[in-house]
Protein backbone atom coordinates (compact mmCIF):
# COMPACT_ATOMS: atom_id res chain seq x y z
CA UNK A 1 0.00 0.00 0.00
CA UNK A 2 1.09 3.60 -0.43
CA UNK A 3 3.58 4.90 2.07
CA UNK A 4 2.42 7.57 4.54
CA UNK A 5 3.41 11.07 3.45
CA UNK A 6 4.37 13.93 5.73
CA UNK A 7 0.94 15.41 5.10
CA UNK A 8 -0.75 12.18 6.18
CA UNK A 9 1.41 12.06 9.33
CA UNK A 10 0.49 15.64 10.24
CA UNK A 11 -3.20 14.85 9.66
CA UNK A 12 -2.92 11.91 12.05
CA UNK A 13 -1.23 13.89 14.81
CA UNK A 14 -3.79 16.68 14.47
CA UNK A 15 -6.74 14.24 14.54
CA UNK A 16 -5.40 12.41 17.60
CA UNK A 17 -4.74 15.71 19.37
CA UNK A 18 -8.35 16.78 18.82
CA UNK A 19 -9.68 13.51 20.24
CA UNK A 20 -7.66 13.82 23.44
CA UNK A 21 -8.21 17.56 23.94
CA UNK A 22 -11.85 17.88 22.81
CA UNK A 23 -13.47 14.48 23.41
CA UNK A 24 -11.55 13.44 26.52
CA UNK A 25 -10.79 16.99 27.70
CA UNK A 26 -7.15 16.15 28.45
CA UNK A 27 -3.93 18.07 27.74
CA UNK A 28 -2.30 17.00 24.46
CA UNK A 29 1.29 18.01 23.77
CA UNK A 30 2.99 17.17 20.48
CA UNK A 31 6.71 16.52 20.69
CA UNK A 32 8.25 18.54 17.85
CA UNK A 33 11.84 17.62 18.70
CA UNK A 34 11.62 13.95 17.75
CA UNK A 35 12.10 11.53 20.59
CA UNK A 36 12.96 7.97 19.56
CA UNK A 37 9.46 6.68 18.77
CA UNK A 38 7.44 9.13 20.90
CA UNK A 39 5.27 11.65 19.04
CA UNK A 40 3.25 13.20 21.85
CA UNK A 41 2.50 13.20 25.53
CA UNK A 42 -0.91 13.46 27.20
CA UNK A 43 -1.71 14.59 30.73
CA UNK A 44 -4.86 13.13 32.26
CA UNK A 45 -7.44 15.53 33.73
CA UNK A 46 -10.12 14.67 36.26
CA UNK A 47 -12.86 17.05 37.31
CA UNK A 48 -11.37 19.62 34.95
CA UNK A 49 -8.00 19.64 36.75
CA UNK A 50 -4.67 18.20 35.66
CA UNK A 51 -3.62 15.12 37.66
CA UNK A 52 0.06 14.84 36.73
CA UNK A 53 -0.57 11.38 35.26
CA UNK A 54 1.17 11.21 31.90
CA UNK A 55 1.14 8.81 28.95
CA UNK A 56 3.33 8.69 25.84
CA UNK A 57 1.99 8.18 22.32
CA UNK A 58 3.44 6.83 19.09
CA UNK A 59 1.07 7.90 16.32
CA UNK A 60 0.78 6.01 13.02
CA UNK A 61 -1.26 7.64 10.27
CA UNK A 62 -2.63 6.06 7.11
CA UNK A 63 -3.81 2.55 6.16
CA UNK A 64 -0.38 0.97 5.62
CA UNK A 65 0.52 0.27 9.26
CA UNK A 66 -2.12 -2.36 10.05
CA UNK A 67 -3.00 -5.69 8.46
CA UNK A 68 -6.26 -7.59 8.93
CA UNK A 69 -6.16 -10.65 11.19
CA UNK A 70 -9.62 -12.15 11.41
CA UNK A 71 -11.92 -9.56 12.93
CA UNK A 72 -8.99 -7.54 14.29
CA UNK A 73 -5.74 -6.01 13.02
CA UNK A 74 -2.03 -6.64 13.56
CA UNK A 75 0.92 -4.25 13.67
CA UNK A 76 4.49 -5.40 13.01
CA UNK A 77 7.59 -3.45 14.07
CA UNK A 78 11.30 -3.47 14.80
CA UNK A 79 12.72 -4.91 18.03
CA UNK A 80 14.66 -1.74 18.84
CA UNK A 81 11.42 0.25 19.01
CA UNK A 82 9.72 -2.34 21.20
CA UNK A 83 12.66 -2.42 23.61
CA UNK A 84 12.62 1.37 23.85
CA UNK A 85 8.87 1.55 24.49
CA UNK A 86 8.93 -1.24 27.10
CA UNK A 87 11.70 0.58 29.00
CA UNK A 88 10.09 4.03 28.73
CA UNK A 89 9.27 5.60 32.14
CA UNK A 90 5.71 6.37 30.95
CA UNK A 91 3.01 3.98 29.72
CA UNK A 92 3.31 3.94 25.91
CA UNK A 93 0.32 3.57 23.57
CA UNK A 94 0.31 2.98 19.82
CA UNK A 95 -2.33 5.11 18.10
CA UNK A 96 -3.44 4.28 14.54
CA UNK A 97 -5.39 6.90 12.58
CA UNK A 98 -6.83 6.17 9.13
CA UNK A 99 -8.22 9.41 7.64
CA UNK A 100 -10.28 7.78 4.88
CA UNK A 101 -12.85 5.99 7.08
CA UNK A 102 -11.88 8.50 9.83
CA UNK A 103 -11.25 5.88 12.47
CA UNK A 104 -8.63 5.89 15.22
CA UNK A 105 -7.58 2.76 17.13
CA UNK A 106 -5.24 2.27 20.09
CA UNK A 107 -3.20 -0.47 21.74
CA UNK A 108 -1.05 -0.39 24.85
CA UNK A 109 2.56 -1.50 24.56
CA UNK A 110 2.68 -4.43 26.96
CA UNK A 111 4.95 -7.46 26.62
CA UNK A 112 2.00 -9.75 27.34
CA UNK A 113 0.29 -8.51 24.15
CA UNK A 114 3.37 -8.91 21.92
CA UNK A 115 4.56 -11.77 19.76
CA UNK A 116 8.35 -11.56 19.43
CA UNK A 117 10.37 -13.43 16.79
CA UNK A 118 14.00 -13.35 15.67
CA UNK A 119 13.20 -10.83 12.94
CA UNK A 120 10.83 -8.52 14.80
CA UNK A 121 7.60 -8.39 16.77
CA UNK A 122 3.88 -7.92 16.31
CA UNK A 123 0.89 -6.89 18.39
CA UNK A 124 -2.82 -7.40 17.78
CA UNK A 125 -5.09 -4.36 17.72
CA UNK A 126 -8.74 -5.22 18.46
CA UNK A 127 -11.25 -3.51 16.21
CA UNK A 128 -13.12 -2.41 19.33
CA UNK A 129 -10.16 -0.34 20.58
CA UNK A 130 -11.61 2.89 19.21
CA UNK A 131 -10.06 6.08 20.58
CA UNK A 132 -12.98 7.91 22.19
CA UNK A 133 -14.42 8.70 25.61
CA UNK A 134 -14.89 4.99 26.41
CA UNK A 135 -11.11 4.44 26.25
CA UNK A 136 -10.36 7.02 28.95
CA UNK A 137 -10.17 4.50 31.81
CA UNK A 138 -7.49 2.46 30.02
CA UNK A 139 -5.17 5.44 29.65
CA UNK A 140 -5.24 6.41 33.32
CA UNK A 141 -2.16 5.36 35.26
CA UNK A 142 -2.89 3.18 38.30
CA UNK A 143 -0.42 5.00 40.57
CA UNK A 144 -0.56 8.69 41.37
CA UNK A 145 2.88 10.20 40.70
CA UNK A 146 4.50 12.26 43.41
CA UNK A 147 4.90 15.99 42.84
CA UNK A 148 8.65 15.48 42.42
CA UNK A 149 8.11 12.76 39.80
CA UNK A 150 5.72 15.01 37.90
CA UNK A 151 8.16 17.94 37.94
CA UNK A 152 11.04 15.71 36.81
CA UNK A 153 8.96 14.31 33.95
CA UNK A 154 7.93 17.80 32.85
CA UNK A 155 11.57 18.92 32.79
CA UNK A 156 12.59 15.91 30.74
CA UNK A 157 9.74 16.26 28.27
CA UNK A 158 10.07 20.06 28.03
CA UNK A 159 13.81 20.03 27.38
CA UNK A 160 13.24 21.37 23.85
CA UNK A 161 11.15 24.25 25.24
CA UNK A 162 13.74 25.10 27.89
CA UNK A 163 16.57 25.08 25.33
CA UNK A 164 14.57 27.22 22.88
CA UNK A 165 13.67 29.80 25.56
CA UNK A 166 17.30 29.94 26.74
CA UNK A 167 18.51 30.71 23.17
CA UNK A 168 15.70 32.73 21.56
CA UNK A 169 13.11 35.42 22.27
CA UNK A 170 10.23 32.96 22.70
CA UNK A 171 6.67 34.23 23.15
CA UNK A 172 3.85 32.24 24.76
CA UNK A 173 0.48 32.93 23.12
CA UNK A 174 -2.39 31.69 25.30
CA UNK A 175 -5.97 31.64 24.05
CA UNK A 176 -8.70 32.07 26.67
CA UNK A 177 -12.39 31.48 26.08
CA UNK A 178 -14.78 34.15 27.35
CA UNK A 179 -16.58 31.47 29.35
CA UNK A 180 -14.67 31.22 32.68
CA UNK A 181 -15.77 27.58 32.96
CA UNK A 182 -13.67 26.86 29.85
CA UNK A 183 -10.71 29.17 30.45
CA UNK A 184 -7.44 28.41 28.68
CA UNK A 185 -7.93 26.31 25.53
CA UNK A 186 -4.67 26.50 23.53
CA UNK A 187 -1.02 27.50 23.70
CA UNK A 188 1.36 28.40 20.88
CA UNK A 189 5.02 28.99 21.80
CA UNK A 190 7.16 30.47 19.03
CA UNK A 191 9.97 32.83 18.08
CA UNK A 192 11.26 34.61 14.96
CA UNK A 193 14.53 33.48 13.37
CA UNK A 194 17.06 35.87 11.80
CA UNK A 195 15.07 35.97 8.55
CA UNK A 196 11.86 36.83 10.40
CA UNK A 197 10.28 33.41 9.86
CA UNK A 198 8.16 32.09 12.70
CA UNK A 199 9.51 28.94 14.37
CA UNK A 200 7.06 26.90 16.43
CA UNK A 201 8.43 25.55 19.71
CA UNK A 202 5.26 23.76 20.81
CA UNK A 203 1.48 23.62 20.48
CA UNK A 204 -0.76 22.50 23.34
CA UNK A 205 -4.51 21.92 23.49
CA UNK A 206 -6.18 22.10 26.90
CA UNK A 207 -9.80 21.37 26.07
CA UNK A 208 -10.97 23.86 28.68
CA UNK A 209 -11.15 23.32 32.43
CA UNK A 210 -11.42 26.86 33.89
CA UNK A 211 -7.63 27.38 33.83
CA UNK A 212 -6.28 30.93 33.95
CA UNK A 213 -2.92 31.89 32.44
CA UNK A 214 -1.47 32.14 35.95
CA UNK A 215 -2.77 28.63 36.80
CA UNK A 216 -1.08 26.99 33.84
CA UNK A 217 2.18 28.90 34.13
CA UNK A 218 2.35 28.04 37.83
CA UNK A 219 1.46 24.35 37.49
CA UNK A 220 2.76 23.44 34.03
CA UNK A 221 5.57 25.90 33.26
CA UNK A 222 6.90 26.53 36.77
CA UNK A 223 10.46 26.42 35.37
CA UNK A 224 9.93 29.71 33.47
CA UNK A 225 9.73 33.32 34.62
CA UNK A 226 7.17 35.35 32.68
CA UNK A 227 5.39 38.63 32.25
CA UNK A 228 2.95 40.13 29.78
CA UNK A 229 4.70 41.23 26.58
CA UNK A 230 1.83 43.28 25.15
CA UNK A 231 -1.81 44.16 25.74
CA UNK A 232 -4.41 41.40 25.62
CA UNK A 233 -5.88 40.92 22.12
CA UNK A 234 -9.69 40.71 22.15
CA UNK A 235 -11.89 38.70 19.75
CA UNK A 236 -15.65 38.07 19.69
CA UNK A 237 -15.64 35.09 22.05
CA UNK A 238 -12.06 34.75 23.24
CA UNK A 239 -8.82 36.63 23.83
CA UNK A 240 -5.09 36.08 23.34
CA UNK A 241 -2.55 36.68 26.11
CA UNK A 242 1.03 37.17 24.87
CA UNK A 243 3.80 36.45 27.38
CA UNK A 244 7.56 37.02 27.33
CA UNK A 245 9.29 34.10 29.04
CA UNK A 246 12.77 33.32 30.39
CA UNK A 247 14.27 30.25 32.01
CA UNK A 248 14.66 30.44 35.79
CA UNK A 249 18.38 30.63 36.78
CA UNK A 250 18.32 27.39 38.80
CA UNK A 251 16.86 25.56 35.81
CA UNK A 252 19.68 26.88 33.59
CA UNK A 253 22.06 25.07 35.95
CA UNK A 254 20.09 21.87 35.46
CA UNK A 255 20.18 22.46 31.68
CA UNK A 256 23.99 22.66 31.74
CA UNK A 257 24.17 19.36 33.63
CA UNK A 258 21.69 17.75 31.23
CA UNK A 259 23.87 18.81 28.27
CA UNK A 260 26.92 17.15 29.84
CA UNK A 261 24.95 13.97 30.50
CA UNK A 262 23.68 13.95 26.91
CA UNK A 263 26.87 14.93 25.08
CA UNK A 264 29.52 13.74 27.52
CA UNK A 265 31.96 15.77 29.61
CA UNK A 266 34.24 18.32 27.90
CA UNK A 267 37.87 17.44 27.18
CA UNK A 268 40.23 18.42 29.99
CA UNK A 269 43.89 19.28 29.35
CA UNK A 270 46.30 16.88 30.96
CA UNK A 271 47.92 18.42 34.03
CA UNK A 272 51.63 18.26 34.80
CA UNK A 273 52.45 16.50 38.05
CA UNK A 274 53.81 19.22 40.35
CA UNK A 275 57.03 17.62 41.57
CA UNK A 276 59.07 19.96 43.77
CA UNK A 277 62.40 20.93 42.20
CA UNK A 278 65.37 20.05 44.50
CA UNK A 279 67.66 22.84 45.73
CA UNK A 280 71.35 23.03 44.63
CA UNK A 281 72.46 21.73 48.01
CA UNK A 282 70.02 18.78 47.81
CA UNK A 283 71.23 17.90 44.32
CA UNK A 284 74.90 18.14 45.37
CA UNK A 285 74.36 15.89 48.41
CA UNK A 286 72.46 13.34 46.22
CA UNK A 287 75.36 13.28 43.70
CA UNK A 288 77.93 12.73 46.49
CA UNK A 289 75.80 9.90 47.89
CA UNK A 290 75.61 8.21 44.48
CA UNK A 291 79.38 8.55 43.97
CA UNK A 292 80.08 7.10 47.42
CA UNK A 293 77.75 4.15 46.74
CA UNK A 294 79.47 3.48 43.41
CA UNK A 295 82.93 3.60 45.04
CA UNK A 296 81.91 1.21 47.81
CA UNK A 297 80.44 -1.21 45.28
CA UNK A 298 83.71 -1.18 43.30
CA UNK A 299 85.78 -1.86 46.44
CA UNK A 300 83.47 -4.77 47.28
CA UNK A 301 84.06 -6.27 43.84
CA UNK A 302 87.87 -5.87 44.17
CA UNK A 303 87.83 -7.62 47.53
CA UNK A 304 85.80 -10.53 46.19
CA UNK A 305 88.13 -10.86 43.20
Amino acid sequence: MARSTDSTSRTGVHAVGLIFSKKLGWIFREQHESDFGIDAQVEVKEGGRATGRLIALQIKSGPSHLRKRGENFVYRGEKRHLEYWLNHPLPVFLIFHDPEPDITLWQKIDVSFCEVTEKGWSIEVPKGNVLDERAAAVFKSKREPTEEETRREHLKFDLDVIEAVSKHDVKFEWRLDDDPEIGVTDLKASYRDKSGKEKIVCWESYGGGSYTVHDVMQERYWFLDWDYDEDVIRYDDCEDHILAVTVRPEVLGWLAVEKILREGPPEIEEREIPYEEPTFEESFREALELDWQAEMAERERDRDG
